[in-house]
């Protein structure tokens, strides 16, 4: 990624660029008093814009593939603090196009959701902090600027201290990007600044883990995260992983899905017993019908 410098200010033109209406927790800046030049007229509240702004610029000269961060710091209108302004800094990066460079190695794979959360995931390991991932709160300022259904949240400690995910395709078309599905991730600074220090160096065991699989049919409106969260709450101390490896529609429109979910349990000694693996999986499953039956999730032969 090329480091970038971009503007602390913006024109007013951004709010509609942005499809900001009145009352969004974005629509209100710091405004500069008889700004001698209209494109300098707000306190940047937000680096989303900017971001798109310069994959827009890449695009129209003919160059498809951006990659691009930037440390810097948003302000916004707060009777709270000091002066009516909140101010934090932020790190951003942006990228569009193919996820690396082309090669004979192989065919292009776009820069996509999945690859804007295997980034945050090695700067949480380079710097070594602890993060989480989930669903982006409803109520986040950047919710509604990106994809409904290709975003997720950054957590440490249960709040939100990040979002990345997939540019909104009406935000993007008002940015006049066409063909291009940019990524955006943010990540407020002080969470890279609080590690928690790097995992010690465990040698890895001789004897292979004990792998199980399960399927669930996960109707429309459940996310299948929900379910996988209440699996590592019902497991013991000794499930080491959980990994979704296929997913199959179940109906034409694909709502509806069954998922296939690889557990992954520890058995260092080499004493895990096949009836104390089952009974703990059968127990995980039992959790995931008390919590999601309802809802109309069921496991699958």
């Amino acid at each position: 990624f090329y480091e970038v410098i971009t503007d602390g200010f913006y024109a007013r033109a951004m709010r509609d660029r942005l499809g900001l209406a009145s009352g969004h927790v974005l629509f209100d800046h710091i405004e500069t008093a008889n700004a001698l030049d209209r494109a300098y007229s707000l306190l940047k509240n937000q680096a989303m814009g900017q971001a798109l702004d310069l994959v827009a610029t890449n695009l129209a000269v003919a160059n498809p593939e951006v990659k691009a961060f930037e440390f810097t710091r948003l302000f916004q209108p707060d009777a709270a603090f000091e002066g009516g302004v909140r101010e934090r800094g932020v790190v951003w990066a942006v990228a569009s196009g193919a996820e690396r460079p082309r090669s004979w190695a192989g065919p292009e794979r776009p820069a996509d959701a999945a690859f804007a959360r295997g980034l945050v995931e090695q700067i949480a390991l380079a710097v070594g902090v602890a993060w989480t991932f989930g669903p982006l709160p409803a109520d986040h300022p950047l919710a509604d600027l990106l994809h409904p259904g290709r975003r997720l949240g950054v957590f440490a400690d249960g709040a939100c201290v990040g979002v990345l995910g997939e540019a909104h395709p009406g935000v993007v078309a008002n940015f006049k990007i066409k063909r291009a599905r940019p990524i955006f991730l943010q990540i407020d600074v002080d969470a890279l600044l609080t590690p928690v220090g790097r995992a010690p160096y465990v040698e890895p065991s001789k004897l292979q883990p004990v792998a199980r699989s399960v399927a669930f049919a996960v109707p429309r409106g459940v996310a299948v995260a929900d379910v996988v969260a209440t699996l590592r709450t019902a497991a013991p101390a000794w499930l080491e992983a959980v990994d979704v490896v296929d997913r199959f529609a179940l109906d034409a429109e694909g709502g509806a899905a069954a998922w296939t979910l690889a557990l992954r349990f520890e058995n260092v000694e080499g004493g895990r017993s096949a009836d104390a693996v089952n009974a703990a999986v059968d127990a995980m499953a039992a959790a995931v019908s008390a919590a999601w039956g309802a809802a109309g999730v069921a496991m699958r032969a």
